[in-house]
């Protein structure tokens, strides 16, 4: 897997083409309906560090490197949300999110 797209858009017909699209490049998608959908979506994504692609992403949005992630997911779990708390405590840089 390369990497993974989050579709918003009204038209679930819209979503469904650009997902099959997606997918003939090897790329994952999620579809959302509305903004707080997409939201949601997201709020259950979990850090997998099996997956090169997610592996990149995370580490460029907390800041950290490979070896860094991998620590604070054996530290804290899988979830964002407390992998960037955990990274905070240790003074990463813990991205954006």
């Amino acid at each position: 897997m390369q990497g993974a797209v989050l579709i918003i858009d009204d038209k679930p017909g819209v979503g469904e083409a650009l997902a099959l699209l997606l997918s003939l490049r090897d790329i994952r998608s999620f579809y959302a309906a509305t903004p707080a959908e997409g939201l949601a979506l997201l709020s259950h994504e979990r850090i997998d560090l099996a997956d090169d692609a997610a592996v990149k992403h995370w580490c460029e949005h907390f800041g950290v490197t490979v070896e860094q992630l991998a620590e604070a997911v054996k530290a804290a779990g899988n979830e964002p949300t407390a992998i960037r708390e955990h990274l905070l405590q240790q003074g990463a840089s813990a991205g954006a999110g």
